[in-house]
């Protein structure tokens, strides 16, 4: 029994069945006990410094990664790509999970203009490592204070063992804690949760059903969003527009692969609205729009929405009230930041 009590930071123990009236949730999202290494990517997949970046890019597309650990001879970490260094130090013209859109001959036409350069060229550097036996709420403080989406995870010699990424911990907090509906449907008082009205940021910019596509682009290029909420008059959320629903209208526009470059709108430098709007579509949000996208009631509790966010494979899930009213968005980097406090 000690050593159990040891493992047990919140939470019940019983050695008999007993009748619980009350639980009191002491807001821990992040277990308290856990460390890096049981949760962590183990073996991860690596490039070299002069590994051509064709092939990087080539080879996160294959693997479906999103950021990549550069590696020594020695597995020593020494940086890190992800799709914001392709786009800011290579000239990527769209994030990276959006290039497989692209057609053959301007895909063809990107790699051309990247060739002779390495994983070293653009990689990010210093690089930010936590050790294996590091608490996991440990690691999460440092991803939030370095505002980081992963994170390679080193033993004690600093070889690379893995990396830890968001998704990572938001699967740990759902497998964690507790199913508070099935507590209440048991007559179990729940309290001190918090819900996500308490953490969810309301959008400045949503449009409407009759919203020109070229306002609706110039919403997500200039205020770096991959995505907006449609309303209605009332203010009811009716769908959702992301930026992958809209190129297919765009790409075949006179002008568009050489305008998208030049400016870079659809990504994270996107500032400026380009020309090649102009020659888009006559259409509207409406036409383009996820219709009954999922949502998540503002009283939910903020674990509930993590859980809805992780089987759904959600960066970010809109909130609405009792009368679906939109109220904002809860992301992956907000839910963090409120399971440190």
């Amino acid at each position: 029994m000690p050593h159990l009590e040891e493992m047990v930071v919140d939470g019940i123990i019983a050695i008999e069945t007993i009748d619980v009236r009350a639980y009191h949730s002491a807001k821990h999202l992040i277990p308290q006990q856990i460390k890096v290494k049981e949760i962590m990517t183990a073996s991860p997949k690596t490039v070299a410094p002069t590994t051509p970046l064709t092939s990087v890019i080539h080879f996160m597309l294959d693997n479906r990664l999103k950021g990549i650990p550069v590696v020594d001879a020695e597995q020593h970490p020494v940086g890190i790509i992800t799709s914001n260094d392709l786009m800011t130090k290579a000239g990527l013209p769209i994030r990276l999970g959006l290039l497989p859109k692209l057609d053959e001959a301007n895909l063809n036409a990107f790699m051309k203009s990247i060739a002779g350069k390495t994983a070293k060229d653009v990689m990010s550097t210093p690089l930010v490592t936590v050790k294996q036996d590091l608490l996991l709420k440990n690691a999460v403080q440092t991803m939030v204070n370095h505002h980081l989406k992963r994170l390679p995870v080193v033993d004690d010699a600093g070889k690379l063992v893995g990396i830890i990424a968001r998704i990572d911990i938001f699967h740990t907090i759902t497998k964690q804690v507790p199913t508070w509906h099935s507590l209440q449907e048991q007559n179990i008082v729940v309290n001190n949760t918090q819900p996500v009205k308490a953490v969810a940021v309301r959008d400045s910019e949503t449009v409407h059903p009759d919203t020109p596509i070229s306002e609706v682009f110039a919403k997500i290029s200039g205020k770096e969003i991959q995505r907006i909420a449609v309303t209605d008059e009332e203010g009811k959320l009716i769908g959702l527009i992301c930026d992958s629903d809209l190129l297919p209208l765009i790409f075949g526009q006179p002008g568009f692969w050489d305008s998208l470059r030049s400016k870079l709108a659809l990504t994270e430098q996107g500032r400026q609205w380009n020309e090649f709007v102009k020659h888009a579509q006559a259409r509207t949000a409406s036409e383009v729009m996820i219709k009954n996208p999922i949502t998540i009631k503002e009283e939910a509790t903020i674990d509930e929405a993590v859980k809805l966010m992780t089987e759904k494979g959600l960066k970010r899930l809109p909130v609405i009230d009792s009368q679906g009213i939109f109220k904002g968005m809860i992301s992956r980097d907000m839910v963090l930041q409120t399971a440190l406090k």
